[in-house]
């Protein structure tokens, strides 16, 4: 549904207008007119946290040309700019561990998704043998342990196995199993067992005290003021339904009520309480909102969807782009 008949009928039926179209041409353009000549997004600066920023922006930037039907095999406005962007991943990966440039587990999960992501779509053998290493540094990293709260997930993986601390994200752990699955798609070897233990992961993520999934385990995040992150539950949420979970069954009720609750109200911060509490500005959350309420569908779906366009239509710069909150 990313392009032709197939993409017309989509809009018509999911809530696509001319106005969106309009939103989406001129962020793709703003995004071209920021991409580096070696085809990274981002500058060569190092995070105490994250490592290098610039591979998670590089694999997000792809994947919203990719979602609107651009690959390097399209042969349309912006092939190039994917061409580029995907052989920079490919160059920035590690020969011994297979991880993608010097950053955490969240930068290496989504420049996996998109190579997945890139693969599936075009099958460019170019792409493979980067996935395949890529995907194994996942499944090398997934938490092993008798502890039923750690098994399953993922926490912030580096080339060196440095760690934060031992407790696995719902967050981090939502972005590995979105690039297995791609990688599976596109027909890339994913062991079931894999699945299933992220899945009983993500599953004891909930906390009903909460009506929300949690970050993670972490007593001291537990204990603290913000004891979890609001972006937690619809991750975890679209994760499970990429699993094989139905997000429409009442014991997913509580879940999307949360996230309908936070639906956009608006472009902008209001205070970090708002931002965790509320969700309030959090664009992390949004991205995660669409994809959960986009599974659901429905009512649900379409209450979600009107929010969205009433708050980022408008708030969209002359350059296509949106001020950071």
């Amino acid at each position: 549904s990313r392009s032709g008949e197939r993409k017309l009928a989509a809009l018509e039926e999911f809530g696509g207008t001319e106005e969106t179209e309009r939103a989406v041409e001129a962020g793709l353009e703003y995004l071209a007119s920021r991409q580096r000549q070696d085809g990274r997004w981002g500058r060569r600066a190092n995070d105490d946290k994250y490592g290098q920023p610039l591979i998670g922006k590089t694999g997000l930037a792809l994947l919203a040309f990719m979602g609107t039907g651009h690959t390097q095999a399209s042969e349309t406005r912006y092939s190039e700019v994917v061409e580029r962007g995907l052989l920079f991943l490919v160059a920035q990966q590690d020969d011994e561990t297979g991880h993608i440039g010097n950053c955490s587990s969240y930068g290496h999960a989504i420049a996996t998704y998109a190579l997945g992501e890139a693969y599936a779509l075009t099958k460019d053998e170019r792409l493979r043998p980067t996935l395949e290493a890529a995907v194994q540094q996942i499944l090398d990293n997934q938490v092993a342990s008798r502890e039923p709260l750690l098994d399953g997930g993922w926490s912030y993986f580096y080339p060196t196995d440095r760690r934060f601390d031992r407790w696995p994200r719902a967050s981090v752990s939502a972005w590995q199993v979105m690039a297995l699955e791609s990688a599976k798609l596109g027909g890339v070897s994913v062991p079931q067992h894999v699945f299933d233990r992220a899945r009983t992961f993500l599953v004891n993520c909930w906390d009903p005290s909460k009506g929300a999934f949690r970050y993670s385990h972490d007593p001291s995040r537990l204990t603290s003021d913000y004891s979890t992150l609001p972006g937690s539950t619809p991750a975890t949420m679209f994760a499970l339904s990429l699993l094989g979970v139905d997000l429409t069954t009442e014991q997913f009720e509580p879940a999307r009520n949360f996230v309908l609750r936070r639906a956009p109200d608006g472009y902008r911060y209001t205070g970090d309480d708002d931002f965790v509490y509320r969700a309030r500005g959090n664009l992390y959350f949004w991205y995660y909102g669409t994809l959960a309420m986009f599974r659901v569908g429905g009512e649900d779906w379409q209450r979600w969807n009107v929010r969205m366009k009433e708050t980022l239509v408008p708030a969209q710069a002359e350059d296509g782009s949106w001020r950071p909150i």
